[in-house]
């Protein structure tokens, strides 16, 4: 595991450390300027370390490595667009409900019981 740095601390902790700052500031009485003040301090701190650690981890990653995410990301957001599409073919065959069309509340029902094998 690559190490943070800010001494020997790994992302995973960094990001504990900031939810836990979160987690104070919601706590906080609404009047505690200077608490307050000292966990935004704090925060940002963490913030600037977590960034400058992702900046570097991506600075020793491998192109394969890279390539790898980069192509993992894009057959996901391939899969999501086909995943919409099809939400939208779903939607737009409702809107032909009760019209007769292949939206029709029958032809649904029929084409359920057929996929299902349901006799009556």
């Amino acid at each position: 595991m690559l190490m943070a740095m800010d001494g020997e601390r790994t992302l995973e902790d960094l990001n504990r450390q900031l939810a836990k700052i979160l987690d104070r500031l919601l706590e906080l009485a609404p009047d505690d300027f200077a608490e307050k003040h000292r966990l935004k301090t704090d925060q940002d701190r963490l913030r600037k370390l977590t960034r400058q650690y992702a900046q570097d981890r991506d600075a020793i990653r491998s192109s394969e490595d890279m390539l790898a995410e980069l192509k993992a990301r894009k057959s996901a957001l391939e899969a999501f667009g086909k995943q919409m599409m099809g939400s939208a073919k779903m939607a737009s065959a409702g809107l032909d409900a009760g019209s007769g069309g292949p939206g029709d509340a029958s032809s649904i029902n029929a084409t359920m019981k057929s996929a299902h094998n349901i006799n009556e």
